[in-house]
């Protein structure tokens, strides 16, 4: 009965029970190591919760029209240059950030936002109102530029930890047809 089994806290245990309960062990291991990784990341994103609210402020007050977001992309080439995350402008007004994680490998994400404004006439009288009359950001493409820049921190600060790329697309004229995404395909950064 000793070849059949492993002796353990006083009792012999089946071969094939010790692996099931080993596989188990490491199931719950790997969980845990998730649920660690995943509240450092929300730790670190709540970190980076005022650079992003700076971001999204600054990008609603200077709201552009449709390949008009000039002032717009330079600011996230400034932000992305002062932070070490490499990018190419793309189509115009875009910009496509590039995070290489540990190793090289086929695999690549694209996270996108989109950066262009609508001709609304901001009368919200906040103080990040939009300075430029006429235009507003009446449709969330700041707060999605602004997420889309604290994501990009939080891989960069992590690349050590996936594989493969992660690209990152401030895509300009959304809110017109043809809009930017035909320019951003046509120039095939993705091949």
């Amino acid at each position: 009965a000793a070849a059949a089994g492993v002796f353990l806290e006083g009792a012999a245990m089946p071969t094939e029970t010790l692996k099931m309960a080993t596989v188990e062990t490491a199931k719950e291991s790997e969980r845990g190591i998730v649920d660690m990784e995943r509240k450092m990341i929300l730790g670190a994103a709540l970190d980076l919760f005022g650079t992003v609210l700076e971001y999204r402020r600054y990008l609603h007050s200077h709201a552009e029209l449709s390949f008009g977001e000039r002032e717009t992309a330079d600011y996230i080439a400034r932000v992305l240059e002062r932070e070490g995350i490499r990018f190419s402008r793309i189509a115009g007004t875009g910009i496509l950030a590039r995070i290489d994680g540990y190793t090289s490998s086929k695999r690549t994400v694209v996270l996108r936002a989109d950066i262009d404004a609508l001709p609304v006439s901001e009368r919200t009288g906040l103080p990040f109102a939009s300075v430029n009359e006429g235009v507003m950001h009446a449709c969330g493409h700041d707060m999605h530029a602004a997420a889309l820049l604290g994501a990009l921190l939080l891989l960069r600060d992590r690349r050590d930890r996936f594989e493969g790329t992660v690209l990152g697309l401030f895509q300009p004229g959304e809110e017109v047809n043809p809009g930017g995404a035909s320019l951003v395909l046509k120039e095939e950064p993705f091949a």
